[in-house]
């Protein structure tokens, strides 16, 4: 069986990780649901479902919204070994900008990524259990 980051679908759910959460309208109207259903049809179920996995939920009022990101990122990738690929390719991705990141702005990104980090690392170790 290839590795988790070695199939079609997490490379296609890599590359559309951001589409439904940040352009769910351009894709279709209709809200998230209706352009994963778009995903699903044009690239399979499988990568539908990965980018649902990562994709973030909208904000609940009254939730703290870094508190919220994080209990959905943990949640969705302790079930899902290939979640867990795209995910750290995408925090990787947003963590390498950090380092050019000043005033306000760094510390709102510390608290939103940085409880993240010792709980990703452990889910990137585990092992696939399929």
């Amino acid at each position: 069986m290839p590795l988790p980051g070695h199939r079609p679908d997490v490379a296609c759910a890599g590359l559309l990780h951001a589409a439904v959460e940040d352009h769910a309208a351009s894709i279709v109207p209709g809200g998230r649901q209706a352009a994963l259903a778009v995903l699903a049809g044009r690239f399979g179920a499988r990568t539908a479902a990965l980018v649902a996995a990562v994709t973030n939920p909208a904000w609940e009022p009254g939730r703290d919204k870094h508190e919220q990101y994080r209990e959905h990122v943990l949640a969705a990738l302790q079930a899902s070994p290939r979640a867990r690929v795209i995910k750290a390719s995408d925090f990787t991705d947003n963590a390498v900008g950090l380092i050019h990141t000043t005033g306000p702005k760094l510390p709102e990104l510390d608290r939103k990524y940085g409880p993240l980090v010792p709980a990703l690392r452990m889910l990137i170790l585990r092992p696939d259990p399929r």
